[in-house]
């Protein structure tokens, strides 16, 4: 749901069709090309895979990209003030949280989408072109590149200079 920021009024629906909005997905994180009609999530995955699910609102059609370890948590504990976050298992032993792709973003121009997992210290990068045009889950995936180091992060946002800002949860 998208809406006005004068007149709170609903500006645009869209309803996931299970094919990319499964039930027991996560979609969380959002980049607007507002100039190609496009908007693109990150979903965790909660019971489904991770993904990158765009939504191409000038056709009204959406596509779900599960093909990269690129999409995956890394290894890497998310601490907030000292205390690793997970859960506790039946057995009372803490299971460290292990969240996939979360921050995105995309770049000025609209040409490239930058993301990363919420545990994870990679940030990357792909060509939004690829997504608009519809290609192959093989050409997409070998088109996602290492664009830098990040932080374990919940959030990020890139300038019009390319410049990146994240997050860091364990410095607060």
């Amino acid at each position: 749901l998208a809406f006005g920021l004068k007149d709170g009024r609903l500006a645009l629906r869209y309803d996931f069709p299970t094919e990319t909005g499964p039930p027991g997905s996560f979609l969380n994180d959002l980049a607007v090309d507002d100039q190609r009609g496009f908007v693109y999530l990150a979903d965790v995955g909660g019971s489904q895979a991770p993904a990158l699910v765009w939504v191409d609102l000038n056709r009204q059609t959406s596509r779900r990209f599960t093909a990269s370890p690129a999409l995956q948590a890394e290894d890497r504990d998310l601490i907030v003030e000292g205390r690793v976050i997970g859960r506790r298992d039946p057995a009372g032993v803490l299971q460290p949280a292990r969240i996939a792709v979360n921050p995105i973003t995309l770049s000025a121009d609209g040409a490239t989408l930058y993301f990363g997992a919420m545990n994870g210290e990679t940030w990357y990068q792909l060509p939004t072109r690829l997504l608009r045009e519809g290609a192959s889950d093989e050409a997409i995936a070998a088109a996602i590149k290492r664009a830098g180091p990040k932080p374990v992060s919940d959030g990020a946002s890139t300038d019009a200079e390319g410049n990146h800002y994240f997050t860091d949860l364990a410095h607060n």
